[in-house]
């Protein structure tokens, strides 16, 4: 496995990440909840905007990482189990037709 992100300082267990996980996946969610409420009161502009989408990619971003130190959690001294998963994971979701 290729990682992304530097491994991150944590004694979460996996249920606690995946916790972090939702708390991550629920700032994204309020970034967009308060882009939609100043476009509901004809407040947003075109600064708003651009906040927006910078600020939605970082948080965005936050999940991926946050999943990924989860994986890294999980798998932990069973990487090559963790490539075993994804290939089958990678080969359902081919057969699901799912990719491009």
């Amino acid at each position: 496995m290729n990682w992304i992100f530097p491994k991150i300082k944590t004694k979460n267990d996996v249920p606690q990440q995946v916790v972090k996980i939702g708390a991550e996946i629920a700032e994204l969610n309020e970034v967009f909840a308060s882009y939609s409420n100043l476009i509901e009161k004809g407040l947003a502009d075109g600064n708003d905007l651009l906040a927006t989408v910078n600020r939605s990619d970082e948080e965005a971003v936050d999940v991926l990482h946050a999943a990924e130190t989860m994986i890294r959690i999980k798998f932990a001294g069973r990487e090559k189990e963790l490539d075993r998963v994804i290939a089958a994971v990678v080969a359902k979701n081919k057969k699901r037709d799912y990719y491009e």
